[in-house]
């Protein structure tokens, strides 16, 4: 009985050992009904288990027990606790930082940036169209120098064919390869409303001009201040609209060109009513309203807020280099016409460019001189041409973008 006894008892230990080394490797999940289950909800539990109680630990696990896959493994050593709370710092650290920047955003951006960008916008198209629409060249008595700007300045039509599109377009071209340089480098959301201002300050001084020399001075200028609003706006919605909506925020913004279109040849009506002066008038205090909202309105340049922030850090050691003003300013205009030509190098972007220009040539030609045609063939119909024509290009454009 004595060699029994022994014997009987050496399985005993080994299995107690065995549990104790098993549980001790493994963890505690949870205990249910009196069972400890490992954390891996390995079957080696079964060792330990009634029936019953395996039954009531199968309806646990599948009720409330998580998978092991899905619990954060358990630090076995020094150096793996040190790894795992660097580890959950760093994640604590990127989720703070990526919840102020969503805080940081415009709360509504289709209200805060797209829409006074689309007011500033349709403020551009309104001004730089409306003398389309202002001029008349038939020979109804109904055309006075009070609604007719090329009676009361005593212009020919070829003078307007100038005034209208090289006068306004010559300096708009060349300002244009400027504006996104200056976009870059200065404060977009002041950059718009200046912008805006003057465009407006241009019309107002078209709707007081005396002589068609003033009016073409002011076309040029006109034409140097439009230049500067639409790169400020596209990177704008850049880096303030969520990419997943800047598409949508790019078309409602283009969107702009149709309806100041639109405006434009409803500034017939204004004409009749209150003269091509008081048309000009009111042209020029909706572009001065435009800009005060979009002042007032759109977030602060972002990239205004990342040059404070890189203001707090040390200033890198370089070697200091002195240079002439002449000698950067020539740099610099070798580097812009180096990069010029390395785009036009390309077949594909000649083409684009050709096919561009070709269709701009085309869009100002029938812009011009669609309505003087339409006032002269059909003198009686302006009204209905007006409303008419501001449906069409308003309608089929906004829905083609």
């Amino acid at each position: 009985s004595r060699h029994h006894h022994k014997w009987s008892s050496t399985p005993l230990v080994l299995v107690v050992l065995h549990l104790l080394i098993w549980t001790n490797a493994n963890g505690i999940n949870h205990v249910v009904n009196g069972v400890t289950i490992p954390r891996n909800g390995g079957s080696k539990a079964a060792f330990t288990m009634m029936p019953t109680q395996r039954q009531n630990v199968a309806q646990h696990k599948q009720t409330t027990l998580l998978p092991s896959a899905i619990l954060p493994p358990r630090p076995s050593s020094s150096s793996s606790i040190t790894l795992y709370a660097k580890t959950k710092v760093k994640e604590a650290i990127t989720t703070k930082f990526e919840t102020e920047e969503n805080n940081n955003g415009p709360n509504n951006p289709y209200l805060t940036v797209i829409l006074p960008l689309l007011l500033v916008y349709v403020s551009n198209q309104w001004s730089r169209s409306s003398i389309y629409y202002l001029v008349n060249f038939s020979d109804a008595p109904t055309v006075t120098a009070a609604n007719a700007m090329n009676v009361d300045l005593g212009f020919s039509e070829a003078q307007y064919g100038a005034l209208a599109s090289v006068a306004f377009t010559a300096l708009f071209a060349f300002a244009s390869l400027a504006a996104g340089n200056l976009a870059d480098k200065s404060d977009r959301k002041l950059l718009t409303s200046v912008a805006c201002v003057s465009w407006a300050v241009a019309t107002i001084i078209t709707a007081s001009a005396s002589s068609y020399t003033e009016v073409v001075a002011a076309r040029i200028f006109m034409g140097l201040a439009c230049a500067f609003a639409t790169p400020s706006a596209y990177t704008l919605i850049r880096d303030l609209i969520p990419k997943e909506r800047a598409a949508l925020a790019s078309s409602l913004y283009g969107s702009g060109v149709y309806l100041g279109g639109a405006l434009a040849s409803l500034s017939i009506l204004l004409d009749e009513s209150l003269g091509w002066r008081g048309a000009l008038t009111v042209i020029a205090v909706y572009g001065l309203v435009s800009a005060g909202v979009s002042f007032a309105v759109l977030p602060p340049d972002p990239k205004n807020n990342s040059d404070d922030d890189a203001l707090d850090m040390p200033p890198p050691k370089k070697a200091v280099i002195i240079t002439n003003d002449s000698e950067e300013e020539e740099g610099k205009i070798s580097a812009f016409l180096t990069d010029a030509t390395n785009v036009l190098s390309t077949s594909q972007v000649r083409w684009l460019f050709t096919a561009s220009f070709l269709r701009f040539c085309s869009g100002l030609c029938i812009g011009v001189w669609a309505a003087p045609y339409f006032r002269i063939a059909f003198p009686d119909d302006s009204t209905s041409y007006a409303v008419v024509n501001a449906f069409i290009v308003s309608l089929c454009g906004v829905t083609s973008g």
